[in-house]
């Protein structure tokens, strides 16, 4: 219960899955396969996600229309991605997620989060553009106006959700700088809108991991009495910090998890 609690916590203040903090845990320290390791952090993951959406849904920080479309993209590609690890060695899967992740961290802590179009990004490689104007006010009065690609949404959440899959991790670590540096969204609206997203990959991935037998589920319940409490306090504790340092405080801890993905490959 006190590893699902501090999962719970630092997963909810970030917009993270918590697999993380889980599979090392359950492998490492509890000696679970890595494959029971990660089909039972996935099924966890999707408790948090609960938790913490319905904290930020409280707060009116989730747009649901951006939330919906990468929740069901993720879940299409978490599902396929979950499929994929009875053929497909993690391995190399690791290494590009840790390289991609150590990036998209580096560019949270050196960016100062503004961007130059309306629009966010120019991504030249993607031919199909469509925007959403979204205007957000949450609880405290804060407005929040920003555009959205609804085509580049859905690629890029099916490729975190493809990932998310396979390491039975939310996809958080991807999906929040994704948000937030491709496509424009303020952090705070990107950290509450991707658990959405990961309730639907989360919840998607654990159903074919429980159908090949790999969630442990005597663990379950006391895990997701931590992470359900966790979870709340986090949603809670990260409306509270200023976009700036919450960027930099998410990018230092994807960095960490960059490192030992890649680290853990390398030796």
């Amino acid at each position: 219960m006190l590893v699902g609690l501090v999962t719970g916590l630092i997963a909810g203040m970030l917009g993270l899955g918590g697999g993380f903090l889980l599979i090392p845990y359950l492998n490492l320290l509890l000696g679970y396969s890595m494959h029971k390791a990660v089909g039972t952090s996935l099924l966890v993951t999707f408790f948090t996600a609960i938790s913490a959406t319905l904290t930020y849904f409280q707060q009116k920080m989730i747009d649901l229309r951006v939330g919906l479309t990468i929740g069901f993209a993720a879940a299409f590609g978490s599902f396929f991605g979950a499929y994929l690890t009875q053929f497909v060695s993690s391995n190399v899967l690791r290494i590009f997620f840790g390289c991609l992740a150590f990036y998209a961290s580096l560019n949270m802590i050196i960016s100062k989060g503004k961007f130059k179009k309306k629009h966010g990004w120019d991504v030249r490689f993607f031919p199909l553009k469509l925007s959403w104007k979204r205007i957000l006010t949450d609880k405290d009065g804060k407005k929040f106006e920003y555009f959205a690609d609804p085509f580049l949404l859905c690629f890029g959440s099916f490729f975190v959700g493809l990932i998310a899959g396979m390491l039975g991790i939310g996809g958080g670590s991807l999906e929040v700088p994704f948000l937030n540096m491709l496509v424009g969204i303020p952090i705070h609206i990107s950290i509450a809108t991707t658990f959405l997203m990961i309730v639907f990959s989360s919840g998607s991935g654990s159903i074919e991991h429980f159908m090949l037998e790999n969630i442990v589920f005597p663990l379950i319940i006391f895990l997701c009495i931590g992470v359900l409490v966790g979870g709340h306090l986090g949603a809670r504790i990260s409306s509270k910090i200023p976009a700036k340092i919450l960027r930099k405080i998410f990018g230092f801890v994807v960095l960490t998890i960059a490192l030992r993905m890649i680290l853990s490959f390398l030796f």
